[in-house]
């Protein structure tokens, strides 16, 4: 990077100093609630499909706006994930963790009222939330943690799509 794109990211970088996870517990209940809301909409607004379905179109609304804004973050805005890792969130980093995690608390909690996924995709959310409560915590390892989203998120739309078709 140049010193002129190192001074960018520096100034979207959070002050970790100031930083207290705890300020972030009321904005990812406030965005679980916002998935729950889109969920519930949708089952009001297409009662002829099944529970699954509208849990599905929440499941690729995410993963679409995942990769967009992951993708944005690393290869737009940056700091690149290969190159510097370890380093405080910036905040649209912080940002999309705390949209995750509000997505992977409501899925976690409809899987556990649906009953219909294994362990597997159970300790896959477990693991999720733990790791994104980490990021969002701390305020750190946002670059690696978008990363990540997208390396995982960027399948999933042709999952959900291929889903509907079968």
């Amino acid at each position: 990077y140049t010193l002129e794109k190192y001074v960018k990211f520096e100034n979207l970088r959070m002050e970790v100093t100031d930083y207290d996870g705890y300020d972030a517990i009321l904005p990812v209940l406030s965005i679980t609630l916002m998935w729950s809301t889109i969920y519930l909409t949708l089952c009001i607004v297409n009662p002829t499909r099944t529970y699954e379905w509208q849990c599905r179109i929440v499941t690729l609304l995410h993963a679409v706006s995942m990769v967009a804004v992951c993708g944005w973050c690393a290869f737009i805005q940056g700091p690149w994930p290969f190159t510097d890792p370890g380093g405080p969130n910036t905040q649209l980093q912080h940002m999309a963790c705390m949209l995750s995690l509000g997505y992977f608390l409501f899925d976690f909690t409809w899987c556990i009222f649906s009953r219909t996924e294994g362990a597997i995709m159970m300790i896959h959310h477990l693991v999720s939330v733990l790791g994104l409560s980490m990021t969002v915590y701390r305020g750190i390892y946002g670059t690696e943690m978008i990363g990540t989203l997208f390396g995982t998120e960027i399948s999933n739309p042709f999952l959900q799509i291929r889903w509907f078709f079968s």
